[in-house]
């Protein structure tokens, strides 16, 4: 996939009618507070962020996370590159979520389902970047792969042709430690409450922390 089509990709056919259209295994993606606001509480218990903490979503898409954690007392913004995402997010978030970045640094950064769609070299340099913003702690959720280059371990991952990255939780732990000396990477299969969908297929989903020293 070129980038020219990655940027085009994110639109409402990828967002709202994915599975039928074969572009996600997204399908009429919208706000649903019983499920984002305690993924947020989860969140913000796991990285122990304090009230009024600057955090960024990093493709914060149509901005729920970034709506949860405002609600949950945190100072979030969001960035995406889908203009469609952006013009259509959620009311609450408008003027809090972007196509570009500001020139802020964050107390916590979260990319939660995007990182695995921004091919190598790409992701090198915007992993760096998000690490020079980033005051406390990145954080990452990313599908698994069984090894490196192969199938994803959860079915539904192989339904998203923009997946770029296939990657062990070694390899994604390797590759983050290796951006940025002033952190300490660690990864898991399981945070509770942060992606509870990923549970019956065991070990498809990472959780990974860059804490800065």
């Amino acid at each position: 996939m070129t980038e020219n089509t990655r940027n085009n990709w994110f639109d409402e056919d990828y967002y709202c009618n994915g599975l039928a259209t074969g572009k996600s295994n997204y399908l009429d993606y919208r706000w649903l507070p019983d499920k984002t606001v305690p993924m947020a509480e989860s969140i913000r218990d796991y990285l122990a962020m304090e009230p009024g903490s600057t955090v960024l979503d990093f493709g914060c898409s149509r901005g729920y996370l970034v709506k949860a954690l405002r609600m949950i007392g945190m100072d979030a913004y969001g960035m995406d590159t889908s203009k469609w995402a952006i013009t259509n997010c959620d009311v609450k978030v408008r003027g809090y979520v972007s196509n570009t970045f500001n020139s802020l640094a964050y107390d916590y950064v979260i990319g939660k389902d995007v990182a695995e769609h921004i091919p190598y070299v790409e992701l090198q340099r915007i992993m760096k970047f998000l690490l020079s913003k980033t005051n406390k702690s990145l954080f990452l959720v990313v599908p698994l792969a069984w090894n490196d280059g192969g199938e994803y371990s959860c079915p539904r991952d192989e339904k998203d042709p923009s997946h770029a990255i296939r990657w062990t939780l070694a390899s994604w732990i390797d590759f983050l430690r290796d951006q940025d000396n002033d952190f300490v990477t660690n990864g898991s299969f399981f945070i509770p409450g942060v992606k509870d969908a990923a549970i019956p297929w065991r070990r498809s989903c990472g959780f990974l922390t860059c804490k800065r020293i």
